[in-house]
Formats: C-alpha cells, sequence, structure tokens
C-alpha cells in the first residue's frame, strides 16, 4: 500500500497499537492483541467482526499418497478431536477477561 496516510511499522500487532494511540490513528488487529492490549491504550473499538474480514482456520489430514513421511492416522485423530463436540466446548469457551475470542464455524461450509 501507499498513500499520505499510509504507515508502515515493521512492529508487531502490540506496537501498532501503541503507535495508532499515539499517533491517533486507525489500524486493523486481531482480536486477542486488542483484548490484551485494550486497557493499556487510547484507542476505541470502532468495527469488529465483519464477514469480510474473517479470519478462518481450518484442519486438514496430509494424505500418505501425496507425502509418504505424514503421520496420516495421528493427523486425523487430530482432526477428529479437534472438530468433536468437547473440544468445540473448549474453544467456544475460550474467553480473554469475559471476551470470546473464537468463533466457531465447524459445519457451517
Amino acid at each position: 500500500m501507499t498513500g499520505a496516510n499510509y504507515l508502515e511499522s515493521g512492529q508487531g500487532m502490540s506496537e501498532v497499537l501503541v503507535m495508532a494511540g499515539e499517533k491517533k490513528a486507525y489500524t486493523l488487529t486481531d482480536r486477542a492483541t486488542w483484548l490484551t492490549m485494550r486497557k493499556k491504550l487510547d484507542l476505541v473499538l470502532l468495527y469488529q467482526n465483519p464477514p469480510e474480514l474473517k479470519n478462518s482456520y481450518a484442519v486438514i489430514a496430509v494424505s500418505n499418497a501425496k507425502v509418504p513421511t505424514a503421520k496420516t492416522e495421528l493427523a486425523k485423530t487430530f482432526v477428529e478431536w479437534v472438530t468433536s463436540p468437547a473440544a468445540q466446548s473448549l474453544i467456544a469457551s475460550y474467553t480473554l477477561e469475559g471476551d470470546t475470542l473464537f468463533y466457531l464455524s465447524v459445519g457451517k461450509r
């Protein structure tokens, strides 16, 4: 990106949030960093969880046919666990100071 109002920091997200506060600027951040840093910042959250900025994570088992050294059975076991109701409940209940960090999308394909 370029432009008179664009600043590339070359820093981590926490440092970028501090910089945005100092410069009275806008920035995009991930939810976990925002929740961790928000009490230390002079910033206001303006917009959150828009569909166009969805940051999905996925898990798949690599096939031994494609990668002979892959531990496919262990991977399948992990996939089964992480998509199980128990693991999904654990992930959904993970919070930081009472705020949810992850929104589930299993089954929402």
